[in-house]
């Protein structure tokens, strides 16, 4: 079967504009669907003028001005921790095949954070408790979400960072965040590739904040699959900025809860890089031993 045809929005078309004026030669096609991710989301936050209007903004010296991107959150001011920055996927590279595949580090507001918890709490599976599930955040980064999940009972928090610095950064993050007594329950930095981790014990929540691109995502859910089929017990996702929504909503055996566009508090938009109102979040759950693996 040949390459299915793609319908490009005139967002990417204007991604992959900017990327040639910015490098002559792109050194592959994931490098433009990372700048068409970026310029994608814009539009959905900015309208496709103020977007236009925001990059012409961007590659206008400032005079030394720090954009939103070079804030510090207050979050990261009111806990002494490290989780604030916006860093290309380019400069995460760690030397492994799906380094091509992350899209970029970027700490999520904590009001998107707590708001999605709150939801996918209401949607349990009867029976189980929200301190029965391990949290697994998937591209934990710098480990703001790994935090934020401590604060409540889960059973373990477990952040898996493919990136050695970033890594490191999140741990030194989670002694600080214990040793203040913020965290409710174990906290783990696993520096590892997701698709190779050892997962904790189910009922499994795992956290996507549009870690990777669609290749390692359905990686993933064919290995979350597999996990759920074996142990019997359910295993939920959530997704924020669900980039490649496409592929968990046509994967067989995965139920798609709810979907629903998250609000940030007027403090997280303040600070905010792309200047987001909010942030479209997608929660769904493994029905155990039903369907087949589904081959990219």
């Amino acid at each position: 079967m040949g390459p299915r045809a793609e319908k490009f929005s005139r967002g990417t078309y204007i991604a992959g504009y900017t990327c040639l004026l910015t490098n002559p030669v792109p050194e592959n096609y994931l490098r433009i669907q990372q700048a068409a991710s970026a310029i994608r989301r814009s539009i959905a936050a900015r309208g496709l003028f103020r977007t236009v209007l925001h990059l012409a903004r961007r590659a206008t010296p400032r005079g030394g001005q720090a954009s939103r991107a070079d804030q510090t959150h207050p979050f990261d001011r009111e806990y002494g921790v490290e989780t604030s920055g916006l860093i290309s996927g380019r400069e995460l590279a760690a030397g492994h095949a799906h380094d091509l595949h992350s899209p970029a580090y970027y700490g999520i507001a904590p009001s998107i954070f707590k708001s999605a918890i709150g939801h996918w709490a209401e949607a349990l599976r009867p029976g189980l408790k929200l301190e029965q599930y391990s949290f697994v955040d998937v591209g934990a980064g710098k480990g703001r979400a790994v935090l934020l999940a401590s604060e409540y009972n889960f059973r373990s928090v477990v952040g898996v960072e493919l990136n050695g610095g970033l890594a490191s950064i999140a741990q030194k993050n989670a002694i600080q965040w214990k040793n203040m007594g913020r965290a409710r329950c174990d906290i783990q930095i696993v520096n590892q590739d997701a698709t190779a981790c050892r997962w904790p014990p189910m009922p499994l929540l795992v956290f996507l904040f549009n870690p990777f691109g669609r290749q390692v995502l359905l990686k993933l859910l064919n290995i979350l699959k597999q996990e759920a089929n074996q142990g019997a017990k359910p295993i939920d996702v959530l997704y924020v900025n669900p980039e490649f929504a496409f592929v968990p909503d046509r994967f067989p055996g995965l139920l798609k809860l709810w979907s629903r566009k998250l609000e940030m508090t007027e403090a997280d938009e303040a600070v905010d890089a792309f200047s987001s109102r909010g942030e479209l979040c997608n929660a769904y759950r493994f029905q155990p031993a039903t369907g087949s693996v589904l081959r990219s």
